[in-house]
């Protein structure tokens, strides 16, 4: 007997693939540059001082994984789905570690209820690097990063602490809002002023809309600041976790 035929939960079986080139039989194309692209300007707010492809690689996890959460509806009786999904990256030694593998699989499965089985693959061409000089950080030194939403959550706990760190909280901007995006006072974009990518499906809509995901995401674009603005740590407001601190 086949495993699908033991295995009761729905599989969607997903190859993100570079641009032009087609996923392998019996699998959900995912082409970079038509159902996960990249905007310039808030990609390049993310690069503001050095192009990092393995920061690239992770914000392309992101993506994917929410192209798949949405794209397969869950079951009416029951929740959890099963996902394979094939990515390519540009450093296959860095992802395809043992502790690396297995803490991701353990924290997408706890935050979606999905069983996920990730492959990575070497890119053929390496992707380009975003601009730079033209984002710039309000402060030599971060002290804490927040992602910022249009929710109240985060408006309540970033006013919160904004008498505490003043400049020193840094906004990740995760609202879909083109007005949400602020700007400096020369003009130019804030750092993280915008999710730098946006996810389309395979087919005109997509299937589900539960986004359990979403906590990944936010997550990894935090995490993805931080590690790039030198903070010391991350604010955790959402569903009313503003207590939650994770320092470094």
């Amino acid at each position: 007997m086949k495993e699908e035929e033991l295995d009761p939960l729905p599989v969607l079986k997903v190859d993100v693939v570079e641009r032009g080139r087609t996923p392998r039989k019996h699998r959900v194309g995912c082409e970079i540059g038509k159902n996960l692209r990249f905007k310039a300007d808030a990609l390049a707010s993310y690069f503001f001082s050095k192009w990092n492809p393995l920061v690239f690689d992770a914000l392309l996890l992101a993506a994917a994984v929410e192209f798949c959460d949405r794209s397969q509806r869950r079951p009416k009786l029951g929740w959890g789905r099963k996902f394979e999904l094939q990515l390519p990256v540009h450093d296959v030694a860095c992802w395809t570690r043992d502790e690396v593998e297995a803490n991701l699989r353990r924290v997408l499965e706890f935050l979606t209820g999905d069983r996920w089985h990730i492959g990575f693959v070497q890119r053929k061409k390496s992707e380009l690097p975003a601009e730079q000089g033209l984002f710039e950080l309000p402060l030599p030194r971060q002290i804490a990063v927040i992602p910022f939403s249009d929710g109240l959550d985060s408006r309540a706990v970033s006013g919160l602490m904004d008498p505490e760190l003043g400049d020193g909280l840094v906004r990740v901007r995760l609202g879909p809002k083109s007005n949400d995006t602020p700007k400096a006072m020369n003009g130019r974009l804030l750092p993280f002023a915008a999710v730098p990518y946006s996810v389309t499906g395979a087919t005109s809509s997509f299937r589900d809309s539960s986004a359990r995901s979403r906590g990944f995401k936010f997550a990894t674009l935090s995490c993805v600041a931080a590690y790039l603005a030198k903070a010391e740590r991350i604010i955790v407001p959402e569903s009313g976790q503003g207590p939650l601190v994770r320092h470094w």
